[in-house]
């Protein structure tokens, strides 16, 4: 089961365009364990690699720092992902005339949030490697081919679909965090 989320995370990373065309072809199997054998475990590793970043790698490496952390992380998480699942679904079916698939829309989220939430972990573990922000622009490429391969987005709107997607799949997450940050000061 672990190895299988692994493997998934790894070739939608390495080529995304085979990727992309697998998982459009076991949509239905996949689709049943989505959540339970892909997102949340990705989501509950991420929140882990905040809790152990911030305990390890925070000068004041204080247990209720780092708790207050993993927190925020999983929270921010769970909600950004479920709004901008929502949102890009009435997008899709609003402006680029898809199907009002929610399911399907939620799983293209997921996948994309899949490699942010690694490179989150890594970012966490190992802070000193400061390149790692930048793959955050590959990203793009990747909402770029699930938009064609697994969405089967028109090739003259998939720029404007990747632009709009890849902003609010940015955006949503920043603006959850601040919104968390401010109606529980606490946390911060």
């Amino acid at each position: 089961m672990h190895k299988n989320f692994i493997n998934i995370l790894i070739s939608l990373g390495i080529s995304p365009i085979p990727s992309w065309t697998n998982i459009d072809n076991e949509e239905k199997e996949i689709g049943k364990g989505f959540f339970v054998n892909y997102l949340y475990p990705l989501m509950g590793a991420t929140t882990i690699a905040a809790f152990v970043g911030t305990l390890f790698n925070k000068k004041e490496a204080v247990l209720e720092c780092a708790i207050k952390e993993s927190i925020l992380c999983f929270v921010t998480l769970f909600v950004a992902f479920f709004i901008s699942s929502y949102i890009l679904n009435m997008i899709n079916v609003k402006y680029f005339k898809l199907g009002n698939n929610l399911l399907r829309t939620q799983m293209f989220v997921g996948y994309i949030s899949s490699i942010s939430y690694a490179l989150m972990m890594i970012q966490s573990l190992l802070p000193e490697l400061f390149f790692i922000k930048f793959a955050h622009y590959y990203i793009l490429y990747i909402i770029w081919t699930g938009s064609e391969h697994f969405l089967k987005i028109q090739d003259k709107k998939r720029l404007i679909y990747m632009i709009a997607s890849g902003a609010l799949l940015y955006s949503i997450p920043f603006f959850v965090r601040k919104f968390l940050l401010l109606l529980m000061p606490g946390l911060s």
